[in-house]
């Protein structure tokens, strides 16, 4: 659908986070299939990205390192994801429930504001055709030791 290219898939996600906080926030109160229709979406918008980080660590590096890339993406966001539990609370407990909703909107935002001017970005290190699509050549890049390169 967007020929391989991830940052559409990251804004839709940021825009679909959003409006899932948002919709959350304003959910009244005793309406419990509302709160999990929201919290459904919310995992769903940052599954998505998530995948992507993976996917791209292993695409960028050579294939004797994939695994090796994709386990250093990994172990950097579940201690994003342990750390972030922590500071969660502590924001809560400092500005409360609406400062926590307002602080997930805002960095929603920000990830949507900065990624949208990369929508039609071509992905480096590929050559593209006249008609806009993907050879499936990388350009060749030198793989000699640092110390040959002088």
């Amino acid at each position: 659908f967007f020929k391989g290219n991830r940052i559409p898939t990251v804004v839709l996600s940021a825009l679909g986070m959003i409006i899932a906080v948002f919709g959350l926030w304003n959910t009244p109160y005793g309406h419990a299939g509302l709160d999990i229709f929201f919290i459904s979406l919310i995992g769903f918008f940052v599954y998505g990205p998530q995948v992507i980080v993976g996917l791209a660590a292993a695409e960028f590096v050579d294939k004797r390192a994939a695994s090796a890339a994709n386990g250093f993406s990994g172990t950097l966001g579940y201690f994003g994801a342990a750390s972030g539990c922590y500071l969660v609370g502590e924001a809560i407990d400092i500005w409360g429930w609406e400062g926590f909703f307002i602080s997930l909107l805002v960095c929603s935002a920000l990830v949507f504001i900065l990624l949208v001017p990369l929508w039609s970005a071509k992905e480096p290190g590929y050559q593209h055709s006249s008609e806009g699509k993907a050879d499936s050549k990388k350009i060749p890049v030198s793989r000699k030791p640092a110390s040959q390169n002088t």
